[in-house]
């Protein structure tokens, strides 16, 4: 195995050794120095017991990305990184302000995600990069989608939408919706059964918001092995959700 021969040399070069994994009574795991159990499905047991909505070893990958994303933070915050960061990514922007005036560009479109590591990833980091960037040549925007603004993993089972519409209400240039469970960045269309994501209360919330006006994209990812005669028609549904 691979894996077990580059721990041993590892061991044998005095490096101690991390495993991340959801088998932790592997034999790699039983020699590592330090073994972080995520217990989730695998490709190794999705044929056993009570299975996953995700199929094969999505939800392993899942649980994974959002255990590095809270490494990595951690370990950017305990290096004092954090701050040098967000100072660099104003910065930039205010470079690209400049360029996007010379050539008649009227905004910056920035899209938060729900990744901790990336700037913005919060309402209020969002809100605090709008106050930064104020003097900038060009304002900038922000593209809302609502698979990123809803995942629940990050923001909590009570993950709205309505935070992020009436905060940033000024500075939201344009609307991505899309199909999803709450649980990851799906790009879903309608209908979709592993979809839970309601388009019309998605309208009804950002007209409340008095955001009718803000141009809104449909975004459906299909697989690119399949064929036009599926996909042609999941887009007509869509737009046909989309428009209630």
């Amino acid at each position: 195995m691979v894996t077990l021969r580059l721990r041993t040399v590892a061991s044998h070069d005095g490096a101690r050794t991390l495993v991340v994994t959801a088998q932790p009574d592997g034999a790699v795991p039983g020699r590592a120095d330090v073994v972080v159990h995520l217990p989730a499905q695998t490709m190794a047991d999705d044929r056993g017991g009570e299975p996953s909505l995700l199929p094969m070893g999505s939800l392993y990958e899942a649980a994974q990305l959002v255990f590095f994303d809270l490494v990595s933070i951690m370990l950017r915050e305990q290096s004092g990184q954090a701050a040098a960061l967000y100072d660099e990514v104003v910065e930039r922007l205010g470079h690209l302000a400049g360029h996007a005036a010379e050539v008649g560009l009227v905004a910056l479109l920035v899209e938060p995600t729900p990744l901790p590591r990336e700037i913005p990833s919060t309402v209020a980091e969002a809100r605090q990069l709008v106050a930064d960037t104020s003097g900038g040549a060009v304002p900038v925007l922000f593209v809302l989608d609502v698979g990123h603004a809803l995942y629940r993993p990050l923001y909590g089972e009570d993950a709205s939408l309505v935070p992020w519409l009436s905060e940033l209400s000024d500075s939201i240039g344009v609307l991505h919706l899309q199909n999803h469970d709450y649980r990851a960045d799906a790009h879903w269309g309608w209908p979709d059964a592993r979809g839970a994501y309601d388009p019309a209360g998605c309208f009804r919330e950002v007209r409340d918001a008095g955001l009718e006006g803000v141009p809104a994209f449909i975004e459906v990812f299909s697989p690119f092995e399949q064929a036009d005669d599926e996909i042609l028609p999941l887009i007509r549904s869509s737009l046909a959700a989309c428009r209630g």
